[in-house]
């Protein structure tokens, strides 16, 4: 499934509940901070809907569990030609959207989707 599928597939809310649940959750954030990323996710997530169509390519967005937390999730790009491994940390939203995912860890779409744009929508939220 690609993320653009994923992303039609998947509530918003449900997603944003996780990223809430793994990030948020239990730190030193008012209502009114919350409500602001909500929103902020919530616009993200209708313009990746929104991107246009992307030719495939030889890369996959790859999820992998590092530790024994929920949180100890990497999101990465693997280029299953080559079986190599890649950081996302440079690669836009564009060239991401109708990249498959591999999901090797099983999660659900929500939890694996709430990684995916923590880490791709950090920078863009501050």
């Amino acid at each position: 499934m690609t993320l653009r599928e994923s992303l039609k597939l998947t509530s918003y809310k449900s997603a944003f509940n996780y990223i809430y649940k793994l990030f948020y959750k239990g730190k030193d954030h008012n209502n009114d901070k919350i409500m602001e990323v909500d929103c902020s996710y919530s616009n993200v997530y209708k313009k990746l809907l929104s991107l246009p169509a992307k030719e495939t390519t030889n890369y996959s967005i790859y999820i992998a569990g590092i530790g024994n937390l929920s949180t100890d999730v990497d999101v990465c790009l693997l280029d299953e030609v080559n079986d190599e491994i890649f950081s996302l940390d440079f690669v836009g939203w564009a060239d991401l959207i109708d990249m498959n995912i591999i999901n090797s860890i099983k999660m659900s779409s929500p939890e694996y989707l709430a990684h995916i744009l923590w880490g791709g929508a950090r920078g863009l939220l501050g």
